[in-house]
């Protein structure tokens, strides 16, 4: 990071196990925590299987503290990679090297 931006400072926040499972009130936490600590852009890297009332909350609480947050898109590329979120959160940005319908 240090070439393509020199200035950026990475908060990095550990909500998974070494197996990579975790909880939404964890996801939740971090994602209040990095809005609250001055982060501008946050990623969420993972899959969450179901609807979170409180995670949507806390993606509501970040982007209206002025957080971009980005969210992978997929993860079954030999499904077509369709969203691994039932409607995905509003708010939340994604991306796909697929175009969305």
């Amino acid at each position: 990071m240090v070439g393509l931006a020199p200035n950026v400072k990475i908060q990095p926040r550990k909500v998974l196990d070494a197996t990579g499972t975790g909880y939404t009130d964890l996801v939740s936490l971090a994602i209040i925590d990095a809005a609250d600590s001055g982060a501008q852009i946050i990623n969420l890297s993972l899959q969450i299987l179901a609807d979170s009332a409180i995670l949507h909350n806390a993606v509501i609480y970040a982007a209206n503290k002025g957080c971009v947050e980005v969210a992978a898109a997929g993860n079954y590329g030999d499904q077509g990679n369709p969203p691994s979120t039932r409607g995905l959160l509003r708010g939340v940005h994604r991306w796909s090297h697929r175009p969305l319908r």
